[in-house]
C-alpha cells in the first residue's frame, strides 16, 4: 500500500516538476551553475587556502560550515541511490542523474538563498531559517509553514537517521557479516558521545541532520 501511494506521488509528475523547477531557476539566472562557477568555486573551495575567520560565539567557522554543507548533501541518495537507479535503470540513469543533478543545483542555491534572505535572529543567539521561514515572512503562508514544520520532525527521523544508519548496518552485514543491531547501537553510541563531547560538532550534525528540511543556524 505504501509502496503504491508512493509511486503515486513521485511517479511521474513529482520528479518532472522537480526537474521543470530547476531548469526554470537555471534560466532565470542565465545557467549560474555552469557560468557562474568561478563565484562558487571561489565561495566554497576557495575559502580552505584563505586566512581563516575566527568563528563568532555560537557560530560555524567557513570550513565547519563547507564540512556541513557536505555532510547532508553526499550521502544515502549520492551512494546507495545511486547504485539502485543503475541497478534498475541501466547505464542510461546516469545520464538523467547528471542532468538532475544540473538543475538541481540552482534549485538548491535558490532554496539556500532564500533562507539566508529570510532568516532571522535565534532566541540563544546566532542566525536561523528555512522554508518554513520565507513560507511565512515572503509569502504570507503561515498555515504551510506549520504544515511544512510538522512534517520535518519525521522527515529527519526516517529520512536522516533511520536510513543512514539502515544503509551503514546493511552494507557491513552484507560485506563483513556484522549483526545490523550491534551496528545500530555502536552508531547510537557515537554519534551521543558526539553531540555530548563538542558543541561545534554538535551544532555541524544537527544541522546536517536539518538539512532535508533546509534548517539553518549559524
Amino acid at each position: 500500500m505504501l509502496e503504491r501511494w508512493a509511486d503515486r506521488l513521485w511517479n511521474p509528475w513529482m520528479l518532472g516538476l522537480f526537474l521543470l523547477v530547476g531548469l526554470w531557476c537555471s534560466a532565470e539566472s542565465g545557467f549560474f551553475q555552469i557560468f557562474g562557477i568561478k563565484t562558487w568555486l571561489r565561495g566554497s573551495l576557495g575559502t580552505l587556502f584563505r586566512k581563516k575567520k575566527k568563528a563568532a560565539s555560537g557560530g560555524l567557522t567557513q570550513f565547519q560550515a563547507l564540512s556541513t554543507a557536505l555532510a547532508s548533501t553526499i550521502g544515502t541518495g549520492s551512494i546507495a541511490g545511486v547504485a539502485t537507479a543503475i541497478f534498475f535503470g541501466g547505464p542510461g540513469a546516469v545520464f538523467w542523474m547528471w542532468i538532475s543533478a544540473l538543475l538541481g543545483l540552482m534549485t538548491s542555491f535558490a532554496e539556500k538563498t532564500l533562507a539566508v534572505k529570510y532568516r532571522r535572529k535565534a532566541p540563544g543567539g546566532g542566525w536561523e531559517g528555512g522554508p518554513m521561514d520565507y513560507m511565512e515572512r515572503a509569502l504570507g503562508w503561515r498555515g504551510a509553514a506549520k504544515w511544512f514544520s510538522f512534517w520535518c520532525v519525521p522527515a529527519a527521523l526516517a529520512g536522516g537517521g533511520m536510513v543512514q544508519s539502515n544503509s551503514i548496518a546493511s552494507a557491513l552485514h552484507a560485506a563483513l557479516g556484522w549483526e545490523p543491531l550491534a551496528v545500530g547501537v555502536v552508531t547510537a553510541l557515537c554519534t551521543g558521545c558526539l553531540l555530548s563531547t563538542s558543541d561545534a560538532a554538535a551544532e555541524g550534525l544537527r544541522l546536517a541532520l536539518g538539512g532535508p528540511c533546509g534548517v539553518q543556524k549559524t
